[in-house]
């Protein structure tokens, strides 16, 4: 788990962003939709080209001449949003049996993907309320690909590593950070917050394939900073939902500590267990500083010693102030201040 006690060891040294938060990145050709009649005898090609949709039916897969539909639709309230990369496609009429297998492809368009993941079409099951993986699924340039033998849902989804690592899914910093120094001097109000985990969301420890972390952050306070020295408060709430198979957790859904406030209070999804967890983090922020360059160096108020497990790096234009720090664990927060 990432607790904001973690996130919170990258900020003491300075902080934190300028990222997404826990966003939904919905279907970006929502909407879009085609209707077509296809042959039986001679099979066809459906296909929303706008948003890189291609259905392939081969002669026979039908029982007879069908008008085949397309639509992208809404990710939201769709369960595991968050690990669904580029449009998420129904296809009707919903339940069609095909006698042989049809080929779906799905582009990523420019849909992020955590670098680890595991991608692979996947189908809604209605029944379980649960994503289906097919198999043989295939990521080629730039898009994945597999056979079904049955309309439903669809979308590109990715899941936890091969190796057990589990993959962030949300709340993670979206752009390469630019270290362009400048005059950092001033009373700052930090307005947005973001992290990049990485492997600090662990493994084994009760994951298993199929199980999946979306983490959300948002990050507030005021920094004075000027004259050597810097004080001020960074509070950073953190969310994390988990998402587990019951396949991992022997069948049923584990039962939250009554004791432990931060657990994580599951709830069951029929295949699947969804859980929550919330913390929140206040650090008091008092000490020295010095810069080199766009690198920002923090001592401890009453040795004087410089922080050297961190490496936190700042960019200032205009009156914006985006601080970006990553400490021993790995862990990257990065926070944007607007100077008062």
């Amino acid at each position: 788990m990432v607790p904001a006690a973690l996130l919170a060891a990258g900020l003491m040294a300075c902080g934190s962003d300028g990222g997404e938060g826990s966003k939904l990145d919905e279907s970006p050709n929502l909407g879009a939709s085609t209707k077509q009649m296809v042959s039986a005898a001679e099979g066809g090609e459906v296909a929303l080209a706008e948003a890189g949709v291609k259905l392939s039916i081969p002669a026979g897969a039908l029982a007879a001449d069908t008008m085949i539909s397309a639509e992208v639709i809404s990710k939201s309230g769709l369960m595991d949003a968050a690990h669904l990369a580029g449009n998420v496609v129904e296809f009707g009429p919903d339940g069609l049996q095909f006698a042989m297998p049809v080929l779906l492809e799905l582009e990523l368009g420019d849909a992020k993907i955590p670098a680890d993941a595991e991608v692979s079409l996947a189908w809604f099951d209605e029944k379980a309320k649960a994503w289906v993986h097919l198999p043989g699924s295939k990521l080629e340039d730039g898009k994945v690909s597999a056979e079904t033998t049955h309309f439903t849902m669809f979308a590109v989804r990715f899941v936890v590593a091969a190796n057990g690592d589990v993959v962030q899914g949300a709340g993670e910093c979206s752009e390469t950070f630019n270290a362009c120094g400048g005059n950092i001097e001033g009373t700052w109000n930090i307005v947005s917050g973001c992290a990049n985990v990485g492997k600090a969301l662990g493994n084994a420890g009760g994951q298993c394939v199929g199980a999946s972390l979306s983490l959300g952050i948002d990050i507030t306070g005021d920094i004075v900073i000027g004259g050597g020295t810097i004080s001020g408060t960074l509070n950073m709430t953190s969310e994390i939902t988990q998402i587990m198979p019951k396949s991992c957790t022997g069948g049923s859904c584990p039962m939250a500590d009554p004791e432990d406030e931060d657990d994580f209070v599951f709830v069951d999804k029929g295949a699947t267990c969804e859980g929550t967890q919330s913390e929140t983090a206040s650090n008091e922020i008092n000490g020295s500083y010095r810069v080199e360059g766009g690198m920002f160096v923090t001592a401890d108020p009453d040795t004087g010693e410089e922080e050297n497990d961190d490496m936190t790096e700042y960019c200032v234009t205009g009156s914006k102030l985006v601080v970006n720090s990553i400490n021993e664990d790995g862990v990257t927060i990065r926070w944007t201040a607007m100077r008062k």
